[in-house]
């Protein structure tokens, strides 16, 4: 391929389209798992109460529980990943070695969500919430409403 403007053009709308359509083709776990809300802001913020007393058979007089007011804030993240394709490789006409590379990063990029709220899992519950995870996050190709990947108590 001789590399010129209209070469390298088409060959980013290419590749824009496969990780595009790669990703769109993963299932992810979070949703099992997590919720996510629309973020607008620098940070969320979240507030329940703990300590909430289950029903019980009413013998006698009540028992009042007392309830804690508790809260928590999850940052929003920025994340990113750019990979390069070889000089070489597009001079080469390496397609499918590019191809390659194009679905390995769509199927990276489809997982980060998957991966952030497994580690929160992973860690216990000492910690109520993952940092946020756009989901735009991990391409500079694409803007909209960033959102919130929070998995709650």
């Amino acid at each position: 391929m001789i590399l010129n403007r209209e070469n390298l053009s088409a060959l980013s709308r290419t590749l824009k389209a496969l990780v595009f359509e790669a990703k769109e083709g993963y299932t992810p776990l979070w949703p099992k798992l997590a919720l996510e809300v629309q973020s607008n802001g620098r940070a969320n913020y979240y507030a329940w109460m703990e300590n909430m007393p289950t029903m019980r058979l009413w013998e006698g007089e009540r028992q009042v529980q007392n309830l804690t007011a508790e809260t928590f804030a999850i940052t929003n993240a920025d994340w990113e990943a750019t990979f390069a394709v070889s000089r070489t490789d597009a001079e080469d006409d390496q397609m499918d070695l590019i191809r390659i590379t194009a679905l390995q990063y769509a199927r990276r990029w489809a997982e980060h969500d998957d991966l952030l709220i497994a580690t929160s899992c992973a860690r216990g519950s000492s910690r109520r919430a993952t940092t946020a995870a756009p989901s735009s996050a991990p391409t500079r190709w694409g803007s909209g409403p960033s959102r919130t990947r929070a998995m709650l108590p």
